[in-house]
């Protein structure tokens, strides 16, 4: 990559959360990038999932993308991470994750495309 480059990042997630919710977030390094501003004690991140206690098969669907213009020829290394608010969180399964036609195992993905400069 030269220092001109741009990273277009799209990610498609399923997560729930057991009882309250939490963020998703792209990190170039160690840095959060394209989330929302902190403000006050609230988290910071792109989307926001949440499942009402009592709903333990439910999934949430958050998909998102951001372009990235870092500005350097170095290596770079992009994770997507989420965090919850206190709870336990999971990804590609419910909660409850029953044995049942009617529950589903899907797949998240993050693609990173170099746009050159």
């Amino acid at each position: 990559a030269s220092s001109g480059s741009k990273f277009l990042l799209l990610y498609e997630a399923n997560m729930t959360s057991p009882n309250g919710g939490g963020t998703v977030a792209f990190f170039r390094d160690s840095t959060n990038i394209g989330a929302g501003t902190v403000v006050g004690s609230r988290i910071q991140g792109m989307t926001q999932f949440f499942n009402e206690t009592g709903h333990t098969s439910s999934l949430y669907h958050g998909a998102g993308q951001y372009l990235d213009e870092p500005a350097t020829a170095s290596e770079i290394v992009y994770t997507f991470k989420w965090r919850t608010n206190g709870s336990t969180s999971y990804l590609n399964r419910s909660f409850a994750d029953p044995n049942t036609t009617d529950c589903i195992r899907p797949k998240s993905s993050m693609t990173v495309i170099e746009i050159g400069a």
